[in-house]
């Protein structure tokens, strides 16, 4: 992706190339990560992609879609 995925501030720029991947739509809310319509809904196979992806933590809130994560530094 030629970026620093473990900065938070290029985070927008990460979860932008996801989206036109065809990954889903992403939204950062405070602590939460929010994912519409997910490619992959298998919340335990994303939160595994992102958490290596991203370098945090993430604590699966709900299941099923629109999926939402609750971020937690490594």
């Amino acid at each position: 992706m030629d970026l620093q995925t473990t900065d938070r501030e290029e985070w927008s720029e990460v979860f932008k190339r996801l989206r036109v991947q065809g990954f889903g739509d992403f939204y950062l809310r405070d602590k939460y990560l929010v994912i519409r319509t997910p490619f992959i809904s298998n919340h335990k196979f994303l939160a595994g992609f992102l958490e290596g992806l991203l370098s945090v933590q993430l604590g699966v809130k709900t299941l099923n879609p629109p999926l939402i994560f609750e971020i937690a530094e490594q």
